[in-house]
């Protein structure tokens, strides 16, 4: 696990800091955001993002001398889905077999993820979209273990935070039951902003 610190600077560059020593636990490092990262538009701060996040694990592979011919297709996988992370849980049959579901995330620009439920019965069918889910990997994995089907037409799930999660209910017909959607996004950023950004990486000591 790598786990990266972020702090706002009024440099031109991007500078990226590994930590050189290995002690126990998540490896570390700090990003340090040049002016002007506030004005950009969602895709190109998601495209900053990716980009940054490959260059410090790249850095860090590098430093820990382990393999590195994966990273291009963890790069072209991120532009596949517009650098937005993505994920999907395993098909659950109801009790009668004639209905699979299964849960598909998404993390968006604001932090929270978007769960949409989608259904088997023959085509696949998306029964409800945009349920407002949790912030991490790990809060849509337990989303996904904690689905269940409530008789052969409702799915119960919740949006796998640690504490206090919040419940959903959909109805395989009729959607949405019980549960909070989320507002429509609200784009940030100044319309046409760009910044010439060169990415520096350096070693914590």
């Amino acid at each position: 696990m790598l786990a990266l610190y972020t702090r706002e600077t009024d440099d031109e560059d991007l500078l990226i800091e590994i930590g050189e020593r290995y002690w126990e636990g998540a490896e570390f490092g700090r990003i340090h955001l040049p002016a002007g990262v506030e004005e950009l538009r969602s895709a190109a701060r998601r495209q900053l993002a990716g980009e940054t996040l490959v260059a410090a694990v790249r850095t860090l592979l590098e430093l820990r001398e382990v393999d590195t011919m994966a990273l291009p297709r963890v790069v072209e996988a991120l532009r596949a889905s517009d650098w937005t992370y993505t994920d999907q849980g395993a098909w659950k049959s109801n009790q009668s077999r004639r209905a699979k579901a299964r849960l598909l995330f998404a993390l968006h620009d604001d932090g929270f993820g978007r769960i949409t439920v989608e259904v088997d019965r023959g085509p696949h069918e998306v029964v409800a979209r945009d349920l407002l889910g949790w912030t991490t990997s790990e809060s849509f994995t337990r989303a996904v273990r904690s689905v269940r089907w409530s008789g052969d037409r409702r799915l119960v799930f919740d949006d796998g935070a640690r504490f206090d999660p919040a419940p959903f209910v959909v109805d395989i017909d009729h959607g949405l039951i019980d549960g909070a959607t989320a507002p429509p996004a609200l784009e940030a950023g100044v319309p046409g902003a760009t910044i010439a950004i060169a990415v520096r990486t350096t070693l914590l000591r």
